[in-house]
């Protein structure tokens, strides 16, 4: 009898283990998005808004909200056209020096991929822009786009962070920030841990009674 038991209880274990392996089976989770949360309050969905004072990459300081200005932006002085260091909901206005930076402080631990679009806002003027992502100061991702090129450069790159760890989207005006408006996108997702069905970043008996309790389902 006590063996009977214990080959039922492996065998409950192997079918467990197989569900979850199974369950694991999904898509990215999509931990922020720029366009979907951009906000007019600081720390919303972990992002913040700033710049870097004469492109100081060590020295970030937080913008200002002008919510009337252009429908809605960040800017170092309202209204934003006192000074044109602007981020928007699809990207941004480099200033002649300072740098307008949209910050994300990871709120997860491990790797995570960083996805989106970089291209010229104003198309028809200017001398072209540089977008860089700095990863806790270092550059992970940097690409030029010329004056004329309305539709850029998709990117995808992928980096390990740690809870606090920085990720910063800004834009560089290059030699000078003559029409400059900016579209930089961006969409930050991680792989789901093999086996967490609910989510909460552990695979432990809540996830194979989620599993079992829903066992032979469709949709």
């Amino acid at each position: 009898m006590r063996t009977q038991t214990r080959f039922v209880l492996i065998g409950l274990l192997a079918f467990g283990a197989m569900l979850l392996h199974g369950a694991s089976a999904q898509h990215a989770q999509v931990l922020v998005n720029s366009l979907k949360d951009f906000s007019a309050t600081q720390g919303e969905n972990n992002w913040y808004y700033g710049y870097y004072p004469s492109g100081d990459p060590s020295s970030f300081q937080p913008m200002t909200a002008c919510p009337t200005d252009f429908g809605g932006v960040w800017s170092i002085d309202c209204p934003a056209t006192n000074t044109w260091t602007i981020i928007d909901a699809i990207g941004g206005v480099p200033g002649s020096t300072d740098l307008p930076v949209r910050r994300w402080v990871s709120n997860v631990s491990g790797e995570i991929t960083i996805s989106g679009r970089l291209a010229k806002g104003d198309w028809d003027c200017g001398d072209g822009l540089v977008g860089r992502i700095i990863v806790d100061g270092t550059t992970v991702w940097e690409q030029t786009v010329d004056y004329f090129d309305s539709v850029g450069v998709w990117y995808s790159v992928s980096v390990q962070v740690n809870t606090g760890s920085t990720v910063d989207f800004v834009i560089d005006p290059g030699f000078n920030n003559w029409c400059d408006h900016a579209v930089f996108t961006a969409t930050i997702s991680r792989e789901p841990l093999e086996g967490d069905v609910n989510g909460d970043d552990r695979v432990d008996d809540a996830d194979l009674l989620i599993v079992l309790f829903n066992f032979g389902n469709q949709r």
